[in-house]
């Protein structure tokens, strides 16, 4: 074990502690330990008269044994006062954990990991946070954009950095440059000053040029920093070895890190099924196509003229298809009032700094954007994110919204528009926001992502009526949406299917007659929907006073689609509805059509009533009296040859008696169906006749309807 004065000595020549007041050294720096090796390899270089550690040493130990010494000092704050929140201190100390266990094991080459933290979360001070433990070696930061250098700059000198800033890499300096620049120099620069590479947004390192620069870089650490984790996991396996932290949206709104979202939906002025045959190009919408659907005159104007009533006094950030889309949404929101700019990637720099320092100070309410303000760019101002050109990119639309997730005093929440239609679900062309949350369902102006305290009420907004529908692309997850808005569904939101579901869900769950009648009023004008609901309640509620309630409003219908619904509900298991299904017979006797295997079935329920007429037919009687039936084969073609000879009404109440579960029965029934009747009204007013009087009816009065056609087969 070394001396106090040993690694004293040690800890001076490197930079850096190796060992923390109240440490065990024989714990801290036990042989096989990460800082044992740093320990032993620093006595190695010393003793070789070394005066500083080598950029080796410093590629190695030097972010790590920095990192020690943040996690050790407490709350980690920076030199100018900046104090890390927990999920930044977390990543720092996951980084640590990386780098202690690629030592421990003895890895060679490149140590490289990522972060994933949300938009507007502070990506920025964690960024700081390692590039000050990493001030015995030098930092170079990548981000993606010219625009971003001096930005990212800006706030390093805020975290009291300023003084270590330089244009190039050198040991000890902090760097911040592009990929591109990173892409040409590459070749030139000093390893002294890279023992730290940040890669800001990430996923723009993963181009060719870039990744090979990257990997050329073989002494320095990289270390990833995104908020679109989930798409860059696809490519980044290669030059990012491991995710160490995740920090999401849902993760920094609730802990109010960042502002939460609403989210509400505008149906487009076009159909929205249009953007599915607009070809994808690099992983997202072709511009000229898009441009192609969405640059017309009066829809800019209704979007500008949306926006001034609807969101008033706010500042908002506006995508658009291209460069003139943008241009005439600039047009059309000045002449509406809402004074309001566009930027693309062309824009000089020069004159996009003049129109985001407009904005900053208020001269501004809106920017027009083409593809340019989604990554780096940062704004407390900016509150309501418009989608006026839709995006079939994950990564793009999670960009998009982090303009509108930073908190700022009287910052509710970060506003956000789809322009898709209430019910858009997850998984088609275009990204939502709940389809990029995996929402099942859409309520306008709901909080989507909670803060701290909770969810709360939908906001209302003028010009976007509320509306609640399920999105999810699982019938499943729809239907528990269904289920849980229960009565207050928003019917004019639901598709078909949807609404087909929510109907049926209804009438099976309906707790009272009163539910049911509620049920039926919402669906008046729907008179699919409503057997639908009335069906699935004389069917399978379980109450069966609300299901003897629903048979009776099926009844009152009268139409096939009505009765077909009846029919298959009077065979549901239990007492069989003696009126009901003389009323369905009734119905159907008096012409209205349906399936005549379906009368034979709800027939059925009354075989006691149809007995005296079919044991009438003597081949029936002696089937019915061999000791084999109905379980033989040729008992039941004896009975059914007895409906093909008999009078209608006995002929059928023979078919009313031949169980449908016996040997041959079903055939047996259709043959004789086809052969005797002529039609499903036919069978109806026979079955009328063949029935024994309900015992229930008053005294003289005929059991069937007065006048009914069927009596022309009696005898």
């Amino acid at each position: 074990m070394p001396s106090d004065e040993e690694i004293g000595l040690a800890s001076a020549w490197c930079g850096e502690p190796l060992l923390w007041d109240g440490e065990d050294p024989a714990a801290a720096l036990a042989p096989g330990s990460w800082r044992r090796m740093a320990f032993d390899d620093a006595q190695l270089e010393r003793q070789f008269g070394a005066p500083a550690p080598s950029a080796q040493w410093r590629s190695r130990y030097a972010l790590a044994l920095g990192l020690s010494r943040l996690d050790a000092s407490g709350p980690v704050q920076l030199p100018g006062g900046v104090v890390l929140a927990e999920h930044q201190a977390e990543a720092c100390e996951a980084v640590l954990a990386h780098l202690a266990g690629r030592l421990a094991s003895g890895a060679e080459g490149q140590a490289r990991c990522w972060i994933e933290h949300a938009t507007g979360s502070g990506k920025t001070v964690t960024a700081a946070a390692l590039a000050e433990a990493c001030r015995g070696g030098g930092t170079l930061i990548l981000t993606h954009r010219s625009s971003l250098v001096d930005q990212f700059a800006g706030e390093l000198r805020a975290a009291g950095l300023g003084a270590r800033l330089a244009p190039a890499p050198a040991a000890g300096k902090i760097t911040v440059q592009t990929y591109a620049w990173m892409a040409r120099n590459f070749t030139e620069l000093d390893p002294d000053g890279c023992q730290l590479i940040i890669c800001d947004e990430a996923h723009q390192s993963l181009g060719p040029k870039a990744g090979d620069a990257l990997e050329a870089m073989d002494g320095a650490c990289l270390v990833g920093m995104t908020a679109t984790g989930q798409l860059i996991a696809k490519g980044a396996g290669d030059l990012f070895q491991a995710k160490v932290s995740t920090f999401d949206l849902r993760q920094a709104a609730r802990l109010g890190v960042i502002s939460p979202l609403r989210c509400w939906r505008v149906p487009p002025g076009l159909d929205v099924q249009a953007f599915q045959d607009v070809r994808i190009r690099a992983g997202d919408f072709d511009e000229a196509a898009l441009q192609g659907l969405l640059n017309r005159g009066p829809v800019s104007a209704a979007a500008a003229a949306f926006y001034r009533d609807a969101f008033p006094g706010l500042s908002g950030v506006v995508y658009a298809a291209g460069v003139d889309h943008a241009d005439q949404l600039a047009l059309a929101f000045i002449e509406a009032g809402v004074p309001a700019a566009a930027v693309n990637g062309r824009t000089p720099r020069r004159e996009l700094r003049r129109v985001l320092d407009d904005y900053e100070a208020g001269r501004l309410a809106v920017i027009v954007n083409a593809q340019l303000l989604t990554e780096g760019w940062s704004s407390f101002r900016a509150q309501v994110c418009l989608h006026l050109a839709p995006t079939a990119s994950r990564r793009v639309y999670q960009q998009r919204i982090g303009r509108v997730t930073r908190r700022a005093p009287g910052k509710e929440a970060g506003l956000v528009v789809d322009f898709v239609p209430p019910g858009y679900r997850n998984g088609g062309a275009v990204v939502t926001l709940h389809s990029l949350l995996g929402l099942d369902e859409y309520r306008g102006g709901a909080l989507v992502t909670s803060g701290p305290e909770g969810r709360g009420e939908p906001a209302g907004v003028f010009g976007i009526p509320a509306a609640r529908a399920p999105v999810s692309a699982s019938p499943e997850a729809r239907a528990r949406a269904l289920m849980a808005a229960g009565p207050d569904a928003d019917l004019p939101s639901l598709a078909a299917d949807d609404l087909a579901a929510w109907a049926q869900i209804m009438g099976e769950h309906a707790a009272s007659e009163g539910e049911l009648a509620a049920c039926a009023r919402r669906l008046d004008g729907e008179p699919a929907m409503l057997v639908l609901a009335l069906g699935a309640a004389a069917k399978l509620n379980s109450r069966r006073d609300v299901a003897a309630a629903a048979g009776r409003r099926l009844a009152d219908l009268r139409s096939p689609q009505a009765l077909d619904a009846l029919l298959g509900a009077l065979r549901r298991p239990g007492p069989p509805d003696v009126k009901l299904i003389r009323r369905a017979l009734r119905i159907a006797a008096e012409g209205v059509p349906c399936s005549p295997q379906a009368l034979l079935e709800a027939a059925r329920a009354l075989e006691a009533a149809y007995l005296p007429a079919a044991l009438a037919a003597p081949a029936f009687a002696r089937a019915h009296a061999r000791d084999d039936w109905p379980r033989s084969h040729d008992a039941v073609a004896l009975a059914a040859s007895a409906a093909m000879r008999a009078p209608a009404a006995q002929a059928a109440a023979v078919l009313a008696c031949l169980p449908p579960g016996a040997p041959g029965a079903p055939a047996a029934a259709q043959r004789a169906v086809s052969a005797k009747f002529g039609s499903s009204r036919d069978l109806a007013g026979a079955l009328l006749d063949g029935l024994a009087p309900d015992p229930r009816a008053a005294p003289g009065r005929p059991a069937s309807a007065p006048g009914h056609a069927g009596r022309r087969w009696q005898g």
